[in-house]
């Protein structure tokens, strides 16, 4: 049997009025059925053959081009952030006048200032709960030994308070503002201890002797203890 053109429409009214004699309403019926099941498949196919055709193509993202040698020259990245307790300023590091230096802006928006002018890579931002400072730390020429640096908003400039041979790494306020918890390697290049500083005298302690780096840290609310990891 030939399902024509005919037949299809002829086949559909059949199943609404069945009129006809058996033998015949069964051909076309029959004929029908096959041009419904295309009909299906097809329907079934439509988005596919419409995401391939030249209209769909009109919103389709175009490939992206390579960057030009200008436009990376241009490229320029933020890395780390932290936002003021009060919500007011975010602080946060990035390279855009050529070193990764630290700058604010409001946080509603507004004109960013540079704080830190060391012509470094600083890095390892933190502000202090009381929010009158921050924290970072910042290397030496590109010797991956860096040292802590303190930005007090009341007084401008940044200052190695700190100043060391040892690589300072990581560093966190307490809840209360007094103390710097930190990491660094006092025994041996690159393995990483526990250290603390008292703010008011600038002096630290070291907390662990450990054969493997300590890695990340936490302050208990009371600023009493601290928790840390540690991997080898």
């Amino acid at each position: 049997m030939i399902c024509d053109d005919d037949s299809f429409y002829f086949g559909l009214f059949l199943f609404r009025n069945f009129s006809f004699g058996a033998g015949q309403a069964d051909e076309m019926t029959a004929c029908a059925w096959e041009q419904i099941k295309a009909l299906i498949r097809f329907l079934l196919l439509l988005p596919l053959i419409l995401l391939g055709s030249p209209l769909s193509a009109r919103g389709a993202t175009a490939p992206r081009l390579p960057y030009t040698p200008k436009q990376l020259a241009e490229l320029r990245r933020i890395t780390d952030a932290a936002i003021s307790p009060d919500g007011k300023t975010v602080v946060y590091i990035t390279d855009v006048t050529g070193a990764l230096e630290v700058w604010s802006v409001p946080a509603r928006g507004g004109v960013p200032t540079q704080l830190s002018f060391l012509n470094e890579q600083a890095s390892g931002l933190d502000f202090s709960p009381d929010g009158k400072k921050v924290i970072f730390t910042s290397d030496h020429g590109g010797d991956e030994r860096p040292n802590l640096f303190l930005i007090d908003f009341h007084r401008p400039g940044e200052g190695n308070f700190a100043a060391s041979t040892q690589a300072q790494t990581n560093p966190h306020f307490s809840p209360d503002s007094r103390w710097i918890a930190y990491t660094a390697d006092p025994e041996q290049s690159f393995l990483f201890q526990l250290m603390v500083m008292d703010l008011a005298s600038r002096r630290s302690r070291q907390l662990t002797r450990e054969p493997m780096d300590i890695r990340d840290l936490e302050w208990s609310p009371d600023s009493r203890t601290i928790a840390v990891t540690r991997s080898g």
